[in-house]
């Protein structure tokens, strides 16, 4: 019985135990979603040249100086590509946007003079489903034009050792939507090419940034199914739990109040009567014994006052809270149980 309880018990402190967690678990459960996408972007260009007896091709590639005196117009196409290791409803909205500049100087704090704005491709919209969107556009720049523009300006108002220049940007946002993840991927990208504009017969150089780029949207959002699991498990141990908990109560309440009883009468039994008791620890060596039940201790005490032998007192094993008190008179004893 007292290996039931205990058991009984320690389950309950489990359950219990158990109940909490799950609970906390319910409260505090989230899953991690991650989604990882590149971008990349780059230029190419063609500068092509006016009639001239020196260079024998009619464009010039990339990456080298150029005589702007000899610049007719350059063809630059953008290329760019946003990918994702996911699938995603891709909507791309882009424009390529020219911009003419003077500067009061060379450096990078230099104020601006007169700015100028115009798109060479108005706003356009892109919307694809799957893995990758791609855009690739091309236009051509007559340059001859631009930079006429800009020596006006200076001649009209008398102004020299400017800083002059015309930039092409590509203009990118990307929206990437994935039903995996509650918001929505938001990126701001531009692909530009810078050219230097002058009415000199120099060298300039063309100047342009291209992208490359990895980046990581993590998202980390509750799973209201496996939440409510959690929450029916715990609340389902922890009922069990109380319950449990509840009928060891009932039974310890019910166990102290006979304990006290008997406790009660044991004490006052061997408080009084201590001297003519002797305490025995095996009372199965006279259990074969012929024995007479008394009804009361008082009955025990006059017995043994009339034999003049000693009360043998033990607490019988396996019982609970019983005790025998017995005198032996040769083959007889008198009993007194408690």
């Amino acid at each position: 019985m007292k290996k039931i309880k205990k058991f009984n018990v320690v389950l309950a402190i489990l359950m219990l135990a158990l109940s909490v967690f799950l609970f906390y678990l319910g409260a505090t459960f989230k899953i991690e979603k991650k989604l990882s996408y590149s971008e990349e972007g780059n230029i190419d260009y063609k500068v092509y040249l006016k009639s001239n007896s020196d260079y024998d091709t009619p464009y010039l590639g990339k990456d080298r100086k150029y005589i702007a005196s000899l610049i007719d117009h350059i063809d630059i196409t953008y290329d760019y590509c946003f990918s994702g290791d996911k699938d995603m409803d891709y909507t791309c909205e882009y424009y390529i946007l020219a911009t003419s500049t003077v500067k009061d100087g060379s450096g990078d704090d230099s104020k601006v003079i007169y700015q100028k704005e115009n798109y060479l491709l108005d706003n356009k919209s892109k919307k694809v489903s799957g893995k990758k969107i791609s855009l690739s556009e091309t236009i051509s720049i007559n340059y001859e034009e631009y930079n006429k523009i800009i020596d006006d300006f200076n001649k009209k108002y008398s102004l020299s050792g400017n800083n002059n220049k015309l930039k092409l940007m590509l203009s990118v946002n990307i929206k990437g939507e994935n039903s995996e993840f509650d918001t929505p991927i938001n990126d701001s990208s531009s692909l530009d090419f810078i050219i230097p504009l002058t009415d000199k017969t120099i060298a300039i150089d063309v100047g342009y940034n291209e992208i490359d780029k990895q980046s990581e949207k993590v998202e980390v959002s509750s799973n209201k199914f496996i939440n409510i699991v959690f929450f029916a498990f715990a609340v389902v141990l922890a009922l069990f739990s109380i319950k449990i908990i509840i009928s060891l109560i009932r039974q310890y309440v019910k166990f102290r109040q006979e304990q006290t009883y008997y406790e009660k009468e044991k004490s006052s039994i061997l408080n009084q009567y201590g001297k003519v008791i002797s305490n025995v620890d095996e009372i199965e060596k006279i259990s074969l014994l012929n024995f007479v039940d008394v009804e009361n201790f008082a009955d025990l005490i006059n017995i043994r006052d009339c034999l003049d032998k000693p009360i043998l007192f033990a607490e019988i094993q396996g019982l609970k809270e019983s005790a025998w008190f017995v005198v032996v008179d040769n083959e007889t004893s008198y009993r007194y149980i408690l």
